[in-house]
């Protein structure tokens, strides 16, 4: 795809972060600005849904598409390319399919099924700062603790998603 329709690609000058929430050293992301590009999301999608019978689609680390402005487009904002690529996947999977979102909460309202509601967990029971402002994540705690937070989005904007749950008496 990148050789075929670089210039559906963002310029690594768009990250506006360098490389924080970056895929990586000189990785591009597709420019959600970009109108071909989402024919292809959306086509891509389709296929899944109807050559592959895919009636599940999770779409995980859409955080990373914040912090890039759109080039194709530079009157949208980020948040506004990064709906249009959700709502791109969604025409793709049509309603009937189950979109859940994995990304900042509150990004995909309206479009996605489901929200992850918590951060990473792992097999620890306390996480290493609980007084941290957005939790350390990979620890049962820290899950409790944002769930309890955003549980009143269940069946009123989407279905939560909690992330996996670890049961084992030490993390070796």
């Amino acid at each position: 795809l990148a050789a075929a329709h670089p210039d559906w690609l963002s310029p690594p000058e768009a990250h506006v972060l360098g490389g924080i929430l970056s895929p990586g050293d000189g990785e591009r992301m597709i420019d959600l600005s970009h109108p071909d590009a989402l024919a292809w999301l959306s086509d891509t999608a389709r296929r899944y849904r109807e050559d592959l019978g895919v009636t599940f689609l999770k779409h995980d680390f859409g955080y990373l598409a914040f912090p890039v402005r759109a080039t194709a487009d530079p009157s949208m904002t980020a948040m506004e390319a990064y709906r249009g690529g959700l709502r791109a996947l969604r025409a793709g999977l049509g309603d009937d399919a189950f979109l859940l979102g994995i990304g900042f909460v509150g990004t995909g309202v309206g479009i996605v099924d489901g929200m992850r509601t918590t951060l990473d967990n792992g097999p620890l029971w306390a996480q290493a700062d609980p007084f941290s402002a957005f939790g350390s994540g990979n620890a049962f705690q820290a899950t409790v603790k944002t769930g309890a937070r955003r549980y009143y989005f269940h069946d009123r904007t989407w279905v939560n998603h909690h992330d996996l749950l670890f049961f084992r008496t030490d993390a070796e």
